[in-house]
């Protein structure tokens, strides 16, 4: 039934985007062609990758149906400090938790999870309300999942691609860039989309560019093909501890 009501609130409205005050403008690694040549190159390796988004929803509904975009959130909330399929074992536990079948949710902090599912997500307005108050990264990675074109996730691999990061350790999560950053990464997304779409002559929506941008430096970081970049289909084969 929450699944349901979610589905409701959603369609009148997903998470809103919290207005970043970005007084400085922050430098970027590298021009603005190297971006499109980047994202191009996924594109070009492995044309699907550019709907990562739409086509993971897609993926997500044929294993949870109805509570499609309550598993979204369940994604969002859950990933950070995780990889995909990580992601999407935290995820699991977490819906698992929710439908009453597991002691605690899954994700880094279990408890900090539990504690927001029981006071914060007593309906589908509280967890969309709760959302808008979480870390940019979650924010904008639930409107990714629930269907907005606009969204702008920024998470390690997005700031490294962007400001540079001489850590190669995982533990240093987006918490640790300033606002100035996070308001100049979604306004690049959305100027890079337009670029793209003005240089391809398709149409190239801010997730899609954040997509291919994503993949291109997730593979040439860990040394992986760009075709073999996890995916939330190789987390949903995984074996789950749910019980």
């Amino acid at each position: 039934k929450f699944g349901d009501m979610l589905n409701k609130a959603v369609a009148k409205r997903r998470p809103k985007v919290k207005s970043l005050p970005g007084k400085t403008v922050p430098k970027f690694m590298e021009t603005d062609e190297t971006y499109l040549d980047w994202a191009e190159a996924t594109q070009k390796a492995a044309p699907h990758l550019r709907k990562w988004y739409s086509q993971h929803v897609e993926t997500i509904k044929e294993s949870f149906g109805k509570d499609t975009d309550l598993f979204s959130v369940l994604l969002a909330i859950t990933s950070p400090q995780a990889d995909v399929e990580i992601n999407v074992q935290y995820a699991i536990n977490t819906y698992a938790y929710m439908m009453g079948v597991r002691s605690e949710p899954g994700g880094r902090y279990p408890n900090v999870v539990k504690k927001r599912i029981d006071s914060k997500w007593t309906s589908p307005e509280g967890m969309l309300a709760d959302l808008e108050s979480t870390q940019f990264k979650v924010t904008e990675f639930a409107r990714a999942l629930l269907g907005d074109p606009t969204a702008t996730v920024g998470d390690l691999w997005m700031y490294r691609l962007f400001y540079g990061d001489p850590a190669t350790t995982v533990n240093k999560d987006v918490e640790t860039y300033n606002v100035a950053q996070i308001t100049a990464l979604r306004t690049k997304l959305h100027s890079l989309a337009g670029q793209m779409s003005d240089k391809t002559g398709e149409t190239w929506t801010p997730r899609e560019v954040q997509a291919a941008l994503w993949v291109y430096i997730n593979a040439k970081q860990t040394g992986k093909d760009v075709t073999k970049v996890a995916s939330y289909q190789s987390g949903l084969n995984r074996p789950t501890e749910m019980y």
